[in-house]
């Protein structure tokens, strides 16, 4: 199943930038527009697909114990600031808005691999935007549940996941 799984996430992807870069070579009189637009889409489309095969590379490094974590110390508002706007402009080009409200009522640092932590945040980011269904919004929050915790979340308009599978 698992095998399955990862070959329909990486045929997905490709089926994509085969029918845009298709519509490209055998469409001589295509405006701009539209070449930017498909453009557009095979450029995600290929980058979408180098994160699978990098995290795919990453489940193998973790399986084998050969995975290496730089642990650093980070402030966690400024990090989740950061990581909004470095993939706002993809996410804003498909048509989404991604706002940020990041609490500054103190200070949130935290211990970890900024690497690892990017693409979890990237990759939640990538799920809202897959699954907001007609909202269009996805929203980064960091806040102060308690004296000892802070939250981070990455919210969408979706339906959102049934209850039997969390």
């Amino acid at each position: 199943r698992w095998v399955s799984d990862v070959a329909h996430e990486l045929k997905t992807p490709l089926t994509s930038i085969r029918m845009f870069s298709e519509l490209l070579e055998n469409s001589p009189e295509i405006d701009a527009e539209k070449s930017a637009k498909y453009s557009g889409v095979i450029s995600r489309e290929s980058a979408r697909l180098t994160r699978l095969i990098n995290r795919l590379l990453d489940f193998s490094r973790l399986d084998r114990g050969e995975m290496k974590l730089n642990l650093e110390s980070m402030d966690l508002a400024e990090f989740l600031r950061d990581t909004v706007e470095t993939h706002r402009s993809p996410i804003e080009e498909a048509g989404f808005r991604l706002d940020a409200q990041i609490s500054n009522e103190k200070e949130a640092r935290v211990f970890g691999d900024r690497d690892a932590l990017s693409q979890v945040v990237v990759n939640l980011i990538s799920n809202a935007e897959k699954y907001a269904a007609s909202g269009k919004e996805i929203l980064v929050t960091m806040d102060f549940p308690s004296d000892e915790r802070v939250r981070f979340a990455v919210h969408d308009r979706g339906k959102g996941i049934p209850r039997s599978v969390q």
